[in-house]
C-alpha cells in the first residue's frame, strides 16, 4: 500500500470516528427534562447533517473524476505522441 493511501486510511478513520462520536451524542438531546423539541426540529437537524454529507461526497466525486480525466488525457497524449508545444493541439486536448 502506498504512503498516500496509508495516510488517507489513517486520517479518514480518525475523522470518521470523531464524527460518529459526535453524532452519537445527539441522543443526549432526547431528555425532556432539559430539552423541548418538535418533529420539525429533528427533521431540520438531520437534514442539515445529510446536506453536509451529500456536499462532501459530491466534492470527492468531482475531484476523483477530474483526476481520472487528467490521467486519461496524459495517457492519450503519451499514446498518440502528441506535441504539447502546439497551442492549437494543447487547446484541443484541454477541451476534450
Amino acid at each position: 500500500m502506498s504512503i498516500k493511501k496509508e495516510n488517507f486510511k489513517r486520517i479518514s478513520e480518525n475523522r470518521i470516528k470523531k464524527i460518529n462520536d459526535l453524532i452519537s451524542k445527539l441522543h443526549n438531546l432526547i431528555n425532556p427534562s432539559f430539552y423541548e423539541y418538535e418533529d420539525k426540529d429533528i427533521d431540520e437537524m438531520f437534514k442539515a447533517i445529510q446536506n453536509e454529507l451529500d456536499k462532501q461526497k459530491e466534492i470527492f466525486i468531482k475531484e476523483r473524476n477530474k483526476t481520472r480525466k487528467k490521467k486519461m488525457l496524459w495517457f492519450l497524449v503519451t499514446l498518440l505522441n502528441i506535441d504539447l508545444t502546439s497551442p492549437v493541439r494543447l487547446f484541443m486536448i484541454a477541451n476534450i
